[in-house]
Formats: structure tokens, C-alpha cells, sequence
């Protein structure tokens, strides 16, 4: 696994003492004051990272996104 990305794997189910339904996702997240975007490519973000002076973060799921558009976008 990832040791930047802060994962927890448990070897024995497990299983929530609570659910809680969230019925306006975004207007949950909101309301804790944070920065929520949307963007329909992931790979300039990608590209600006792995050229910055950031050397400790995550990308083990952009095995997910989109392809890269052959216009290098």
C-alpha cells in the first residue's frame, strides 16, 4: 500500500455502529467551510504536482480516471 496516502486495512469485518443518510452532499461538505471543485480531467492537476516541490501526497486512484486526451490534456 501507499504509505503517503494513510491507509487502514483491517483483516476482520467490520461493521458501522451508525449510519447517518446525507441527503445534499454537497451542501454537507459546504457547510464545513472547505474548497470543493470539480474538474472533468484530473491529469493537469497530476502533472502540476509531480512538477512542484510537493513530494508528499496521494494519486493511487487515477487508475480511475479518464484517459489522457492525446492533446496532452
Amino acid at each position: 500500500m501507499d504509505a503517503v496516502a494513510g491507509y487502514y486495512v483491517s483483516r476482520e469485518t467490520v461493521r458501522p455502529l451508525h449510519i447517518e443518510p446525507i441527503q445534499d452532499l454537497v451542501d454537507q461538505l459546504l457547510s464545513y467551510d472547505i474548497e470543493l471543485r470539480f474538474t472533468p480531467n484530473l491529469h493537469p492537476l497530476k502533472d502540476a504536482i509531480l512538477a512542484s516541490t510537493i513530494t508528499n501526497f496521494s494519486m493511487i486512484r487515477m487508475r480511475n480516471a479518464n484517459p489522457r486526451e492525446s492533446n496532452g490534456g
